[in-house]
């Protein structure tokens, strides 16, 4: 893994939020290219998942001790919209996602693909063939932690961006979710989440 940048606060009367530069890794990708029903979006995570673990069993075979991490979404609009009234708003058969969990680098390419026919095998088509494992490179991002139910998130991501105007910043690119929490078992009031965005 690639060494950081330090951490460098964004401050102003939005509140804190903290902006460093993001490592390259592979990540496990469950696309799915529709509107974010709660059934779709859970057989993406239950495949994302299923590939990780797979994939950490595998490699505990050779004494090769891994950590499966966080679920993480990258959200956007198939129209490029920004302003958060729209996008906030009832009509939501823009919104496009891609849910996925990061692999660790010590897997060899057999293996990753032994632990993603694994996942495939948790969905039906056409899901199942947008589960792939690919590279992602993020960046420089600003980021905060949003406390509370995703349906609340709005509040955050405004202060968010405005800590990131204010630091004379631009937001580009995907909205970045890390769900740190697990959605139906955690108290929906004590859910924490890391909303990130690039920025340059």
């Amino acid at each position: 893994m690639a060494p950081r940048d330090p951490p460098a606060a964004l401050t102003g009367a939005a509140g804190p939020a903290w902006a460093r530069r993001a490592t390259s890794r592979l990540r496990c990708c469950a696309a799915c290219w529709s509107t974010p029903t709660e059934v779709r979006s859970s057989w993406c995570a239950a495949a994302s998942a299923a590939t990780a673990w797979s994939l950490r069993f595998i490699l505990k075979r050779r004494a090769v001790v891994t950590k499966v991490g966080p679920l993480e979404g990258l959200w956007w609009t198939s129209d490029g919209l920004t302003d958060l009234d729209t996008i906030f708003g009832d009509e939501r058969e823009t919104w496009r996602w891609t849910l996925f969990i990061a692999l660790p680098d010590e897997a060899a390419p057999a293996e990753i693909d032994g632990a993603l026919a694994a996942g495939r095998a948790k969905l039906e088509e056409p899901f199942a063939s947008s589960l792939r494992v690919e590279p992602f490179t993020e960046g420089r991002v600003a980021q905060l932690l949003h406390l509370g139910p995703y349906a609340a998130e709005r509040p955050s991501i405004e202060r968010l961006h405005v800590a990131i105007a204010g630091a004379g910043l631009r937001p580009i690119g995907r909205h970045h979710e890390i769900y740190l929490g697990i959605p139906g078992r955690s108290d929906p009031a004590r859910l924490k989440t890391i909303l990130r965005q690039p920025v340059t």
